[in-house]
């Protein structure tokens, strides 16, 4: 509900700002880490044949995340009306791995911003420094590598598909008339939820839950067209 809420606003934003007027489009380049919040993983696996299933092994266990690549690109713009407001199109990689599980992540954001121009001049009319704030509506591709021996037999590895939220606050500094150094920090979070399955009710059926709350501390260039 939280997400669809978030996809109205933002669709809702963009059309009031949007009508006939111009825009100040961008594109964005970034890299930095990530680091995910502790958290609980659930995972079970059992395997068919035609004359059945083994019993299912099931596995609880605390996830202690450490730090990893953060990367993407960013495309959008400012509406001249409005020129506190834009919205943004966000592709963006991270990694975020422990002991026993790995995930890798591409997401895809819709982003409404706000900006702040600080110290506006004739040169500079959006400011020299610009702090902007967003959130909006994540879909997030999860490569999931799992492997719980020796403490579980449970091994998973595929991919899974799931929604979630991302929310930012970021400090661009033009640097010259169409180039912007930023830094950005972001809060995402959405839900791991795999499931592998077997080919006409035989071989492996696993599972695995849990919810990644992330952390990501970027710096990137800004191109404004």
């Amino acid at each position: 509900m939280r997400v669809r809420f978030m996809t109205l606003l933002a669709g809702w934003l963009a059309l009031t700002a949007a009508g006939p007027v111009q825009a100040e489009p961008f594109a964005d380049l970034y890299g930095g880490w990530s680091k995910s919040r502790n958290t609980d993983v659930s995972a079970s696996q059992r395997t068919c044949f035609l004359v059945g299933c083994t019993t299912s092994t099931q596995t609880t266990q605390p996830l202690s995340f450490q730090s990893g690549l953060s990367a993407g690109a960013r495309g959008g713009y400012w509406f001249d009306r409005l020129p506190w407001f834009g919205v943004a199109g966000d592709l963006s990689y991270y990694r975020t791995s422990s002991a026993p599980v790995q995930l890798d992540s591409v997401s895809l954001s819709a982003t409404p911003m706000l900006r702040l121009p600080l110290w506006t001049t004739p040169e500079k009319p959006h400011g020299h420094v610009q702090p902007y704030i967003g959130a909006g509506p994540t879909l997030v591709l999860h490569q999931v590598s799992a492997d719980f021996q020796p403490a579980s037999p449970i091994t998973l590895n595929g991919w899974s598909l799931a929604g979630g939220w991302t929310a930012r606050a970021g400090l661009a500094v033009p640097i010259s008339e169409h180039v912007a150094f930023f830094g950005e920090w972001r809060l995402s979070q959405d839900r791991v939820a795999f499931r592998q399955n077997g080919i006409f009710g035989m071989g492996n059926y696993g599972r695995l839950d849990t919810t990644q709350t992330t952390q990501h501390y970027l710096f990137g260039l800004s191109y404004r067209f």
